[in-house]
């Protein structure tokens, strides 16, 4: 059996209609604005990245990070999508693992995620790998409607 090449770099703009591919296999909103995704690869304090097989654009997901005043940088990985044929291989695991990888890597103090609730596979996947769910209330001032 042929072993497929396999290559997870930095995001660049020739990808991202593939991104936004991914992104709407993840949930039904319309497409979602480039714009935003551009803005998002140039952005200093966020990196999205790719997972490549065979030269095909088959997962994504982004790291970003800030600063909390009285004890350091704080990541967030958000937006891990693998495309829907490819699920069920570990590929979600290698993204959020090579994420974290970079966390360890900048000394973070913590890595959060959120996950919708209704994606069971990943919310599974997530607490297998040593996410737990924080004592907190998370809440969200809407800006824009």
């Amino acid at each position: 059996m042929k072993k497929k090449a396999e290559q997870f770099r930095k995001a660049q703009y020739k990808d991202i209609d593939h991104i936004l591919e991914l992104y709407n296999e993840l949930s039904p909103k319309p497409l979602r604005d480039r714009k935003v995704l551009v803005r998002a690869i140039h952005f200093p304090c966020t990196e999205v990245y790719v997972l490549i097989i065979d030269g095909e654009i088959i997962g994504t997901g982004t790291i970003s990070h800030r600063i909390v005043p009285d004890s350091g940088f704080v990541g967030f990985i958000d937006s891990v999508v693998v495309s829907g044929e490819h699920r069920g291989k570990g590929l979600g695991i290698f993204i959020t693992e090579k994420l974290l990888e970079i966390a360890r890597a900048r000394q973070y103090i913590r890595v959060e995620l959120t996950s919708n609730p209704a994606r069971i596979a990943a919310n599974a996947l997530y607490k297998k790998m040593g996410f737990t769910k924080r004592a907190t209330n998370a809440l969200v001032y809407h800006l824009e409607e």
